[in-house]
């Protein structure tokens, strides 16, 4: 995300592999997939973590929602 694209990731921590992105919406909401997400307040953990909030902001934005069409709020555990 901070090259904007210009950079291709060479390698990736094998403890990392077994980690994934869940989206979670309410039930009877009218979210059915990433895309509708805009104008929705997303729940994200710590910042600086790539599980908790770097690679969900990424689907999001890949599915043409920006940072800047959410409401986020982030937790983090002390």
């Amino acid at each position: 995300m901070q090259t904007d694209g210009h950079a291709t990731p060479l390698a990736q921590r094998d403890t990392d592999t077994t980690f994934s992105t869940v989206f979670v919406a309410p039930p009877g909401s009218s979210i059915t997939g990433p895309g509708e997400f805009a104008g929705t307040r997303l729940a994200l953990g710590s910042a600086d973590s790539a599980h908790a909030a770097i690679l969900p902001l990424h689907y999001l934005a890949q599915a043409g929602i920006p940072p800047t069409e959410l409401s986020i709020r982030r937790h983090a555990e002390r």
